[in-house]
């Protein structure tokens, strides 16, 4: 029985379909899709991709699936003892927390295929934990999946033309033999009716465009001109526009904004990634590893938090209290100059170069540079706000002292 199951098994994992690979700076992205019978067959199948060495790189997983499966039950009341069926599908996804929405989105996609009997699997080699998925990617994780049930949908109507196409060969070796007698029945004549969508225009139509131009009939003629406002009314108006900032000001403050939203995100994260263990190994490692690159933010650590000497960072130094509490208040001027200058002047000091040394180090590291980023941001939206403020100002004084 064992040895039948790992036969079925070996089976469902040869027939796993690999989708195309694509690549930008969050991650590697990729699509599976396996053929499957019964609900139970799932967690084998993802239980094979998170253990075989082929997939071990991908570290965050979605799918969906729908089955068509027949239920079995009896009716006791009116036909006591009799076993019936009824047929259903049964649907459903899974995803990754860091990936939310997207399992129910490749649900949709193959109830919008309604296909059946079909695993279809999102994997995501994330290539930084610090990185934040960004709505775009669920773009990329559909259009993967849709690629891939297309790609199947291709293969099984060319498997179905080939076995057709046997068939056609089998019955015409037959009919030459004399054995089958060939029979066309007339299909009636059904006529097909197309609906025709109207959708209304977006845009301006060209015969508006035209009219409204500059120098046109209806721009020229007095008869055509709106009402002059009064003088009053215009000052009102001036009021109003002067008291709201230039719009592309509001739109740098608002990117700024949401840069710095997604900066305090991505800090939290490396907080919740980092354990007691390796606040330890923290310890360890300021008194006694001597690499360059590790020298180099250790030092960085110092200029920020004011420790003296390594020795002290190594001792009575609180780097978990220090971390936790940390703002752009510990920052100043020069030491943002100094901290800039030491990564221009070393271009192997980066998150990616430092994983390798020490895993630990290199998310310190990160951690160190968005705030440096965040105090930067900050002083750009400060400067801002300012020039607002002047301009608001001399406007209001042109107001009050007219000419």
């Amino acid at each position: 029985m064992d040895q039948k199951e790992n036969n079925n098994n070996d089976n469902l994992f040869k027939n796993i379909i690999f989708g195309n690979q694509v690549q930008n700076s969050y991650g590697n992205f990729r699509s599976f899709c396996a053929a499957i019978a019964h609900q139970d067959q799932i967690n084998i199948i993802m239980d094979y991709i998170k253990t075989n060495e082929k997939f071990r790189r991908y570290n965050r997983f979605s799918y969906a699936y729908r089955v068509y499966e027949q239920q079995q039950f009896f009716v006791t009341q009116d036909k006591p003892g009799q076993e019936q069926q009824e047929n259903r599908i049964i649907e459903g996804f899974h995803e990754d927390e860091t990936l939310e929405g997207s399992g129910e989105k490749l649900l949709h996609l193959l109830q919008k295929f309604n296909v059946e009997n079909v695993l279809i699997i999102s994997a995501i080699q994330q290539y930084n934990p610090l990185y934040r998925f960004e709505p775009s990617h669920y773009r990329i994780i559909v259009e993967r999946s849709k690629d891939l049930l297309n790609n199947l949908y291709t293969k099984v109507i060319q498997q179905e033309e080939e076995e057709q196409k046997q068939q056609e060969a089998l019955h015409q070796q037959s009919l030459a033999q004399g054995k089958i007698i060939k029979v066309q029945a007339k299909l009636p004549k059904t006529q097909l009716e197309i609906p025709q969508f109207h959708q209304q225009a977006k845009f301006a139509k060209p015969e508006d465009r035209l009219q409204n131009r500059p120098g046109h009939f209806y721009a020229e003629n007095p008869g055509f001109k709106p009402p002059k406002k009064s003088q009053q009314q215009q000052q009102q108006q001036q009021q109003q526009q002067s008291q709201l900032p230039p719009i592309s000001e509001q739109k740098k403050l608002k990117d700024l904004n949401m840069r710095l939203k997604n900066i305090a995100y991505q800090l939290e994260k490396i907080l919740e990634s980092l354990t007691e263990k390796e606040y330890l190994q923290f310890k360890f490692i300021a008194k006694y590893d001597q690499n360059k690159l590790v020298e180099k933010v250790l030092g960085l650590i110092m200029l920020i938090f004011d420790v003296d000497n390594r020795d002290q960072l190594a001792t009575d130094f609180d780097i978990q209290n220090k971390l936790q509490n940390a703002t752009v208040n510990d920052l100043t001027e020069k030491k943002v100059r100094k901290i800039n200058e030491t990564l221009r002047g070393d271009r192997r000091l980066n998150a990616y170069g430092l994983a390798s040394v020490n895993p630990l180090i290199s998310t310190i590291f990160a951690f160190i540079v968005l705030l440096i980023r965040s105090y930067e941001i900050g002083n750009d939206m400060l400067k801002i706000t300012q020039s607002i403020a002047v301009q608001e100002s001399e406007e209001n004084q042109l107001l009050e002292d007219p000419i």
